[in-house]
């Protein structure tokens, strides 16, 4: 059996810490840069993806997930929201959490409803939705110049100065 908490919680919370180091002191106008004409912003994916942590989350629990405001948003103000969506996460009980991984959740998948059990919801639902924008917007930030790299996305890697894929 998954133990939900595990997989979601502790991986959101990382994650989150590393989207919020990536979007610390970028300069201006590179979180407002898009991949595509029409697509989103940085910010816009960023932003996303603090949302998904909550939607991963909340909605196990039973609980209304709290909307974020619209729009491109600074570094700074992304920062905050992260912060504050771990300062969500980090309330959340694990057995609580892991203990309701058979309840069932109905929400929006782009213009649908579908129903899916907690496990199947996070796992192939709001975990890749949460990385899908969280990717976008790191990409977003190497195609605008922006000195990250693999070791700022995931905070595991380690790489000799001058290094580069």
């Amino acid at each position: 059996m998954t133990d939900l908490y595990a997989v979601t919680v502790p991986v959101l919370r990382h994650y989150l810490g590393r989207l919020r180091a990536l979007v610390q002191g970028q300069a201006d106008g590179v979180l407002d840069r898009k991949l595509a004409a029409g697509g989103f912003s940085g910010s816009e994916h960023f932003q996303c993806a603090i949302g998904f942590s909550l939607r991963a989350t909340l909605p196990v629990l039973g609980q209304e997930v709290v909307d974020l405001p619209d729009g491109a948003l600074t570094g700074a103000a992304l920062s905050e929201q992260a912060k504050m969506a771990d300062g969500v996460l980090a309330g959340i009980d694990p057995a609580t959490f892991s203990a309701r991984s058979s309840v069932t959740i109905r929400h929006e998948a782009g213009q649908h409803w579908i129903t899916q059990d907690a496990v199947d919801y996070v796992t192939r639902f709001a975990l890749p939705n949460f990385f899908f924008h969280l990717s976008l917007g790191y990409a977003t930030l190497r195609m605008a110049g922006a000195p990250v790299g693999k070791a700022d996305f995931d905070g595991l890697h380690r790489y000799a100065a001058g290094f580069e894929f």
